[in-house]
């Protein structure tokens, strides 16, 4: 009977497998095949059509920019050098302003100097020769040291103020009067006259506004903050603040030609200000609003300002001369790009434009890329030449479907990489054929309920192994960080010389040597744990005495530990025999057991450790007072990146792969490893190694490895 059943069964079986499955599956990979041709020809095509419209956006963006640099061909055709380095010439600075395509206007000496428009930029880098004049003449110097002597040593203000009034009326130059007027300024706010002062400001302002004196003080920048200054303590918010306003157009439109110090000291001194009346009762909320307006299209300034003047550093400039009426992208030394286009007039003059490559990624490209993608359905994005995603919607480099297009001149050298959205073909035909492909459907889901467990077992045991690679990972980095973090620090100090003291040298120098000590622990546990996963570890065993290597390590590690507050002592019960061992390998186990207990031991900060003798082997133990292990952890302690689920346990940093070194050490070595652990009251690690006396116990434990 029951061989009956079974032929019925098999029968069952066959003829299930021959009237049903089999057909399907044969309908299934017939249709299958034919979706699958209609697909990719429809794939072909959209792909095809995507590629063609988005070379011809491109191509559109590329005649735009031709449009630009004819015009600029036009106006410059005919100028001639410029009188100065300011480029003041109108119909530029027009050109420049209606197309935000362009950053920056340059202009080529005959001997390839390179000097830029500065109509877009706040400041320069340098104080320009016709504004600052560094020469005193000696009889500024003797006005001073007798004014001096009458405000600092005889405090006469009044006396020195018709002093210096006097001296005006013989000083030739306008910035030594300019630096007589700020010192009367000085002593009219000695002698509480301030009325008196803002009124010489405003001499100042109007007579002397661009010039320097003792070197980086702008006359016009300095004038205008002290009065502010001035109104502020007259009680005058209102024209405090009015005159903050009127310095921050100034230097938005770029009234003055001021140096980036300036700049920097004005505007910091601005905001604290700006931010003081925003705490008052009485809040000029007007003006507060015209400040942070001018202080935030300052700011978007300040950034377009850096950019341009970063173009003076860029290496390849003196070979810019040999590549004219080309475009070509430049890298400066402060990692900043620039697309540029030159050009030589018919005076033979060489002109240059610094395209604004933000304008034409975000507003040109951007924009239109989004609006065909969601036309067409497509992904896009735009890396530049090291790979960088500057647009897209999404990272698709490591996508292997896509399409890339490279840029032609005169764009960047960027790659416009696109992916069309996928096609929904096979779904289509699946649900008009739904009796088709119904048996095909029945088979995949019996497979995938008897596919399911063993999938759902995979997954877990792989996950199981990434989250304890990802803790592994997670720590290492943690342990290398910290002391890469204190070497780094203590480095810095004394190479910056805030170090003076030789004992305080002597004390980094040895707290450097303790941090890299730690730091080639951790580094020889994952070397170490590298080759003894893959078998390539070697110990050499030689003759000696491990209690000596013991005590010295002991030693090494007390010197650590102990500025952390631990005890560390070394007992030896007995004279230890000489044997054969791999002293690098004992020092590691004696150096991570060490490691490990001082750890968890909790607030006793205590370890002993010991070595002694039976009468075969040498015995190694090390003994902490902690936190302890609890038994059900014990079995799997040895175990590689084992972390103790206990909360006390995953307070501490730590790798995983220390104990699971020192257990293959001493495996390797013949011995045997053990722990006795009660939880809350510490754990007693113990290393038994049989005494190895001639060299051919060695070589026997060789031969095992």
């Amino acid at each position: 009977m029951k061989k009956a059943n079974g032929l019925k069964k098999r029968k069952i079986i066959i003829y299930y497998t021959v009237t049903i499955v089999l057909p399907c599956i044969i309908l299934g990979v017939l249709a299958y095949r034919g979706v699958k041709n209609d697909q990719a020809l429809l794939e072909r095509e959209t792909r095809k059509m995507i590629l063609t419209t988005s070379q011809g956006l491109i191509s559109e963006i590329i005649d735009d920019l031709r449009d630009v640099e004819d015009n600029f061909l036009s106006l410059t055709d005919s100028t001639s050098i410029p009188k100065n380095k300011l480029f003041g010439d109108s119909s530029l600075s027009a050109f420049t302003n209606n197309n935000p395509i362009i950053s920056g206007v340059f202009f080529l000496n005959k001997g390839n100097e390179l000097f830029l428009l500065d109509n877009h930029i706040l400041y320069n880098s340098t104080i320009h020769k016709e504004t600052k004049d560094d020469s005193v003449s000696p009889n500024l110097i003797k006005i001073f040291e007798q004014g001096w002597s009458y405000e600092y040593r005889i405090k006469d203000y009044e006396r020195a103020i018709k002093y210096y009034n006097k001296a005006l009326l013989t000083t030739p130059k306008d910035n030594e009067k300019a630096a007589i007027l700020v010192s009367i300024t000085r002593l009219q706010k000695k002698l509480n006259k301030k009325k008196e002062a803002l009124e010489t400001y405003k001499t100042l302002l109007k007579s002397y506004s661009d010039i320097y004196i003792e070197g980086e003080l702008h006359i016009g920048v300095i004038s205008m903050l002290e009065s502010s200054q001035l109104y502020l303590e007259l009680g005058d918010t209102i024209q405090h603040i009015k005159t903050i306003n009127s310095l921050l157009t100034n230097i938005k439109n770029v009234k003055w030609k001021i140096t980036q110090t300036a700049f920097a000291n004005s505007l910091e001194t601005i905001l604290e200000r700006v931010d003081g009346l925003k705490n008052v009762t009485e809040k000029p909320m007007g003006l507060l609003d015209v400040s942070d307006s001018l202080l935030a299209e300052i700011n978007k300034r300040e950034l377009s300002s850096n950019y341009l003047l970063g173009f003076h550093f860029i290496k390849e400039s003196n070979n810019l001369f040999k590549s004219l009426g080309n475009h070509q992208y430049l890298r400066s030394n402060t990692g900043n790009s620039y697309l540029i286009f030159l050009n030589q007039n018919s005076k033979n003059l060489t002109w240059g434009l610094i395209y604004n490559q933000e304008f034409l990624l975000k507003q040109m490209l951007k924009s239109r890329l989004m609006t065909l993608s969601t036309e067409l359905g497509f992904e896009w994005e735009i890396i530049n030449n090291n790979g960088d995603v500057l647009e897209g919607t999404e990272n698709l480099k490591d996508n292997i479907n896509t399409i890339n297009f490279n840029f032609p001149n005169p764009l960047p050298s960027w790659t416009l990489i696109l992916l069309p959205e996928e096609n929904l073909g096979i779904a289509t035909v699946v649900f008009r054929n739904q009796g088709v492909f119904f048996y095909i459907f029945l088979l995949i889901l019996i497979i995938l309920t008897f596919g399911l467990y063993f999938t759902m077992f995979i997954v877990n045991n792989e996950l199981r192994i990434s989250q304890l690679k990802s803790n592994f990972i997670s720590t290492v980095s943690h342990e290398f960080k910290s002391p890469l973090t204190a070497i780094r620090q203590m480095a810095e100090m004394l190479n910056d010389g805030r170090v003076p003291s030789d004992v305080r040298k002597q004390k980094y120098y040895t707290a450097i040597l303790k941090e890299s000590n730690r730091l080639s622990l951790l580094i020889n546990n994952m070397l170490d744990f590298s080759k003894m996963e893959v078998g390539q570890k070697s110990f050499h065993f030689e003759k000696g005495n491990l209690a000596d290597a013991a005590e010295e390590m002991v030693l090494s590690m007390r010197n650590y530990w102990q500025d952390k507050g631990f005890e560390i002592h070394f007992i030896l019960n007995k004279v230890i025999p000489d044997s054969y061992f791999d002293k690098e390998s004992i020092r590691q186990v004696v150096q991570n057991l060490i490691d490990n207990a001082c750890k968890y031991s909790g607030n006793s900060k205590k370890v002993d450790v010991e070595v002694s003798t039976d009468t075969r082997n040498i015995l190694l133990s090390v003994k902490d007072y902690g936190i302890g292990i609890k038994k059900e952890d014990q079995k799997d302690l040895f175990n590689r990146f084992f972390r103790s689920s206990d909360a006390l346990t995953q307070q501490v940093k730590g790798s995983g792969i220390g104990l699971t070194i020192v257990k293959q050490i001493i495996e390797k070595h013949r011995g045997e490893l053990q722990v006795i652990s009660e939880y809350g009251k510490g754990s007693v690690f113990q290393v038994k190694l049989p005494i190895k006396k001639n060299e051919s116990d060695e070589k026997n434990t060789n031969n095992r490895r």
